[in-house]
C-alpha cells in the first residue's frame, strides 16, 4: 500500500459521542469488521474500503483498490486498503415540530420531541444567531438555526425534558 493510504484518514468516523455507542456495535466501515467493546475500541485503527463494491460480469471488486475476485466470499473477506477511524455509528436527523419568537428581552425556543438526552443537548447563541442541538434516543439528532432580530442579551438558557 501506498505511503499515504497508511496515514490515518481524520474524515472516516462519525464523531458520536463514545457515551452514546453501544457495547457490540459494529463499524460501519465497508471492510472492517472490528466490533466496540469500551473507549479503548476506538484507538484501533480501522482498515477500510472508501469506495463504493462493483459487481460487473460475475466480478467482485472495489472501486478503491480494484482487487477482482469471483468468489463473493473472498470479496468479502478482502482487506481494507485504507486506515482511519472507526465509525460505530450514524447519527440520524430527527424531524421535531419546533416554534420560536423573540421579543426584545428574550427569545423562547420549544421543541416536541420523545425522549431527549439532555446531558448531550447544547444551544449556542451569539447576537444575530441562535444554534439549537438537541440528540434522542436512538442516536437521532435535531439540529435547527434561528436569525434573531435585533441584539438580545444572553443571561440564560433554560431546557425542560
Amino acid at each position: 500500500m501506498a505511503l499515504e493510504q497508511k496515514e490515518l484518514d481524520h474524515e472516516s468516523g462519525a464523531g458520536i459521542d463514545s457515551s452514546l455507542i453501544r457495547t457490540g456495535s459494529s463499524c460501519q466501515n465497508p471492510g472492517c469488521d472490528a466490533v466496540y467493546q469500551g473507549p479503548e475500541s476506538d484507538a484501533t485503527p480501522c482498515t477500510y474500503h472508501p469506495g463504493a463494491p462493483r459487481f460487473h460480469e460475475g466480478m467482485k471488486s472495489w472501486s478503491c483498490c480494484g482487487i477482482q475476485t469471483l468468489d463473493f466470499g473472498a470479496f468479502l473477506a478482502q482487506p481494507g486498503c485504507r486506515v482511519g477511524r472507526h465509525d460505530w455509528g450514524k447519527q440520524l436527523p430527527a424531524s421535531c415540530r419546533h416554534d420560536w419568537h423573540q421579543t426584545d428581552s428574550l427569545v423562547v425556543v420549544t421543541v416536541y420531541g420523545q425522549i431527549p438526552l439532555p446531558a448531550f443537548n447544547w444551544v449556542k447563541a451569539s447576537q444575530t444567531e441562535l444554534h439549537v442541538h438537541i440528540v434522542f434516543d436512538g442516536n437521532r439528532v435535531f439540529q435547527a438555526q434561528m436569525k434573531l432580530w435585533g441584539l438580545p442579551w444572553v443571561l440564560s438558557i433554560l431546557c425542560c425534558t
